[in-house]
């Protein structure tokens, strides 16, 4: 059922509830599906940050059930989903470097 002012009771200079929409058509909206990415009184770094803590949260989590889950394989024929020995040279090879331009940046 769409929700408009005539069946919300309102006139259409009503003002909505915080988060609210009104159409141009009269349409009422809530909002529900973007609740999670507004914020009362917050501002656009706010956003920023969330969409960033987000990824690494997400990628965290990918990556910790991944392992999670090669480790945890019970069958003996069972292969592994990530190499983990590629994966451990691949991030040593990538904080070696890391390290290598800090020092080249820091004297």
């Amino acid at each position: 059922m769409i929700i408009t002012n005539q069946t919300m009771g309102l006139q259409s200079s009503a003002k909505p509830c915080l988060r609210s929409v009104w159409d141009r058509d009269g349409t009422y909206h809530i909002g529900a599906a973007f609740l999670a990415y507004l914020t009362v009184h917050g501002s656009k770094k706010d956003s920023i940050m969330r969409l960033l803590f987000g990824i690494i949260l997400g990628f965290a989590l990918t990556v910790g059930g991944v392992y999670l889950a090669d480790q945890t394989s019970t069958r003996a024929d069972a292969r592994t989903m990530v190499n983990w020995d590629v994966v451990a040279k691949n991030v040593d090879q990538l904080t070696a470097m890391a390290r290598d331009g800090w020092r080249r940046i820091s004297g």
